[in-house]
């Protein structure tokens, strides 16, 4: 199922917020990872990332469909420049190099 993008929505523009909940699923990720819960930090992270996009596609007024992260980066690419390092770990098997480079977990 190909997920849509559509530019022109009228919806309140409230980025900051997501931006927030973004902000507050990452501390939330990386306090699980200090207390061993890997499972629950890795679904934190994946939601940080979810909203943090989200807030993006809200700034520019845009609104976004679907959950993946790596389905909502090629369609923002169409307008701004999408960092290569940012797609390819989001678009990996669950973004391990990506997670574990920025949780400092050891490979397993």
């Amino acid at each position: 199922m190909r997920h849509r993008t559509v530019y022109d929505t009228k919806a309140m523009e409230c980025s900051g917020d997501w931006l927030d909940q973004a902000e507050w699923d990452l501390a939330h990720a990386k306090s699980d990872v200090e207390r061993g819960f890997y499972d629950w930090s890795c679904f934190s992270a994946q939601l940080a990332a979810e909203k943090a996009v989200g807030a993006v596609f809200q700034k520019l007024g845009a609104e976004a469909w679907g959950h993946s992260v790596a389905d909502l980066l090629p369609a923002l690419s169409q307008r701004y420049t999408v960092p290569e390092d940012l797609s390819r770990a989001a678009s990996s098997p669950f973004g391990r190099k990506a997670f574990r480079a920025s949780a400092k977990i050891a490979p397993s």
